[in-house]
């Protein structure tokens, strides 16, 4: 359990207070530097949120830094034992910069006349969302009262940032079922559902792919994210895919790494489109297994179990995109059969038929 110091109180409330009632990202990580640094008596803060490839640390948020701070947009945690540290559920304090010769952007922390960290995790339920970086001039400037406070921050920031990542889901789903109720353009719903896919879980691409008449190549039927040149690599074929066989077994598949080259058709293509991982999830129509959806990371990594669960819910919807175009076609089909039939049955002369 987490204490508060007591004059840190009506401030972390107000704070608090305030993420409940953001809608908006960018705003929430606004009055999280702004208030860390407030709540501390600190001169600035960062924030970095770990995107949709694992570990990869992305600045999205700071307050106190001058525009001549030079720091990298992107840190790989793996490769920083601090940052490690940090992410495993650890406040880390660094009194004094100038004795911590090891830490990043030390240099350019010393520069801005920094000269103490303190860095908390941002996580919810022990699922890792980022880190908290607030720096103050003076050496020694934190004091133990505010380890707890910043390790509060960043579990409140963590559940408020989740609940947005919630509601960006809902908002996508729901627009990708008002989509499917609109129309019976299968093309558009599903170049809808491949771009939500990306914007939704922040990874690299997507694709559906649907099995030919034959049962034997998956035809490219929509994607996002990915290049032309990869596009065109050629016919991806099922003897040769071992994890869209799977896929196509009713199985959610993901690999990465070595063993997503080993399986893959075109491993050059796959290294050169900068594809790491891929996540794919059966697309069924009444149980019949005709494609696969997919996602990729350009950084090796394990899916999460919400990216699952979102992808699976897309797969869903685009199920049912097709069975209602494919049903309209039908339908259309049919009208057309009987019209000709009818015109054809009956021999109406020179003359229009007259209905009473």
């Amino acid at each position: 359990m987490i204490r508060v110091p007591r004059k840190h109180f009506s401030k972390l409330s107000a704070l608090c207070d305030e993420f409940s009632r953001l809608k908006d990202k960018d705003a929430l990580l606004e009055a999280l530097v702004r208030g860390s640094i407030s709540i501390t008596d600190a001169s600035a803060a960062e924030v970095r949120t770990i995107s949709g490839e694992h570990k990869a640390l992305q600045l999205t948020a700071s307050r106190g830094l001058t525009a001549d701070f030079s720091t990298p947009d992107v840190l790989q945690a793996d490769d920083i034992p601090v940052l490690r540290q940090v992410l495993e559920g650890e406040v880390v304090e660094i009194p004094d910069l100038e004795e911590q010769e090891d830490w990043p952007c030390r240099d350019a922390l010393l520069q801005e006349g920094f000269r103490t960290v303190l860095v908390a995790p941002i996580s919810v339920e022990e699922r890792d969302v980022g880190v908290l970086s607030i720096y103050a001039e003076e050496p020694g400037h934190f004091t133990e009262n505010d380890r707890p406070v910043a390790q509060m921050i960043g579990a409140q920031a963590g559940m408020a940032l989740d609940r947005l990542h919630a509601l960006s889901r809902a908002n996508a789903l729901g627009e990708v079922c008002r989509s499917v109720n609109s129309s019976l353009a299968e093309s558009s719903i599903l170049e809808n559902l491949a771009r939500k896919a990306v914007e939704v879980t922040g990874l690299k691409a997507a694709a559906i792919r649907m099995l030919d008449e034959e049962g034997k190549v998956l035809e490219e039927k929509t994607a996002f994210g990915l290049s032309r040149e990869y596009l065109n690599k050629g016919p991806v074929e099922l003897e040769k895919s071992p994890t869209d066989q799977k896929v196509l077994h009713g199985n959610v598949v993901q690999v990465s790494g070595e063993e997503l080259l080993e399986n893959s058709q075109y491993p050059e293509e796959v290294k050169e489109e900068g594809i790491r991982a891929v996540l794919c999830v059966p697309l069924r129509v009444k149980d019949k297994p005709i494609g696969v959806v997919r996602v990729y990371s350009s950084e090796p990594c394990e899916f999460s179990e919400s990216d699952i669960e979102f992808l699976e819910t897309l797969a869903s919807q685009a199920s049912l995109a097709i069975q209602n175009a494919r049903l309209f076609q039908h339908l259309e089909r049919d009208y057309e059969d009987l019209r000709e039939a009818i015109w054809g049955w009956y021999d109406w002369g020179e003359h229009e038929p007259r209905f009473p």
